[in-house]
């Protein structure tokens, strides 16, 4: 090609007739897909790998500086990456159509239904890749192991079922993941192998407040797998409209700087780790709804520093042991559909009581921090005992009149008789340790 060019730039022909044979060149040595966007730069996808990346117009740059050398000029460039961009057109809805139960590893296109594992072809148009390689016969040992001693027995079941529906690329399921307990309980290694599953390139990190309140945020879960949020932090939450929308199949609009807004429907799983978990601003009046939508893994198995496996997140992200956990997702992920839903054994109202009394202090105290008693039960000592409760449970300690304001046990009655100011029929425990 280098020397064809070369001989037509010294007999000067017309650069447009150069710049033809360079496009219809790169366009048979490359696939290249572009999309319209209604911007001063549009989006031009190239092949590589198995999936459609976002490196066309790079790759385009690239060979022409290979192919016409010191005769390069600027206007050129752009001549051939217009012609490409025109005969390489498609609407942004081709990244959509690949059926569902086709999905792209590194070693092939898995069929998540039949298991039949198909040659990548540029053909079956994917724009993500599971940096995983399907082999049925890998197990994943250390990972169950590690599971074993992290979580819940009741929520291993669960736990594989939503690896296997992380593969999926629909809400078919309106669920959301939240791990809650303190540090050192594994749950930065449960997130790292996930994400060393998942792929890096394949999440996105934003926090559950921003989800709810910029609507710029929803942009950044386009096309991606899952959202992971490690830091959520225990302030209110205000507004859980935006929230329900993304664990349904809602359409979303995003609105990319400088480029026209687009609807899409986000696939992108919400899992999030905190200590607290935040609480409702006000009530809501379908509470379940919303605590209905979230999965629970408690994560209260302290590990010891001496106990402590320095090497097991670089265990868990080896090429046998992955591919080991994505059998095991996929077992999961066909458990899900026979089911028709997870094999969950939390209520509504259980998940509310959890995220409730782990998040708000006065509601903690009031499930955890009472008992019922014959006699009267002052507020003074009331509110002593609970911010006793608090200092030994490292909660946030609301004043006084919060307190009494939030105070709303289902037993005992309120006294306030001139004589007895406080509670009848309940009183402090006297074990004000929080264990679950």
């Amino acid at each position: 090609m280098n020397e064809r060019v070369k001989q037509m730039l010294l007999m000067k022909r017309p650069i447009a007739e150069i710049c033809d044979v360079i496009a219809k060149y790169l366009m048979k040595k490359y696939h290249f897909l572009s999309i319209d966007s209604n911007a001063r730069i549009n989006d031009i996808f190239a092949y590589q790998d198995g999936i459609y990346l976002i490196t066309g117009r790079i790759i385009i740059k690239q060979e022409c500086e290979k192919i016409l050398g010191s005769f390069i000029k600027t206007n050129m460039v752009n001549e051939i990456i217009n012609k490409i961009e025109r005969n390489t057109y498609v609407d942004r809805s081709i990244f959509i159509r690949t059926p569902l139960n086709l999905i792209c590893f590194n070693n092939g296109i898995l069929n998540l239904k039949t298991k039949e594992l198909l040659p990548h072809s540029p053909d079956m148009i994917f724009r993500n890749k599971i940096p995983v390689y399907y082999n049925k016969d890998k197990l994943c040992h250390i990972f169950l192991s590690f599971l074993e001693e992290t979580l819940n027995e009741k929520d291993l079941i669960v736990c594989q079922e939503w690896f296997g529906y992380l593969l999926w690329r629909q809400y078919h399921e309106k669920k959301a993941l939240v791990c809650i307990g303190p540090t050192d309980t594994g749950k930065t290694v449960f997130l790292s192998t996930i994400i060393n599953f998942m792929g890096i390139e394949n999440i996105s990190t934003i926090d559950l407040h921003e989800i709810s309140k910029d609507k710029f945020a929803t942009e950044v879960l386009y096309n991606k797998f899952s959202n992971i949020n490690d830091e959520l932090t225990s302030d209110d939450l205000k507004d859980v409209s935006k929230f329900k929308k993304l664990t349904g199949r809602s359409n979303l609009t995003a609105e990319p700087k400088f480029k026209d807004k687009f609807t899409f429907e986000s696939f992108a799983k919400l899992i999030f780790a905190t200590n607290k978990m935040p609480i409702l601003y006000k009530t809501i009046e379908d509470p379940e709804s919303y605590y209905n939508r979230w999965i629970i893994f408690l994560f209260d198995n302290k590990i010891e520093e001496n106990q402590k496996d320095k090497n097991l997140i670089e265990k868990l992200k080896s090429k046998s042991e992955l591919s080991g956990i994505l059998n095991w997702a996929l077992e999961g992920l066909d458990r899900l559909f026979k089911n028709k839903g997870f094999t969950l054994n939390k209520t509504w109202e259980e998940n509310e009581q959890i995220m409730k009394s782990n998040g708000e202090s006065v509601f903690s105290f009031v499930v955890k921090g009472i008992e019922p008693f014959d006699g009267i039960t002052n507020n003074e000592i009331m509110y002593e005992k609970y911010c006793e409760f608090c200092e030994l449970n490292n909660k946030i300690i609301e004043n006084n009149i919060t307190f009494g304001r939030k105070f709303k046990p289902k037993i005992g009655k309120r006294v306030n008789d001139g004589k007895n100011n406080g509670w009848r029929g309940i009183k402090p425990k006297e074990v004000l340790i929080d264990i679950e």
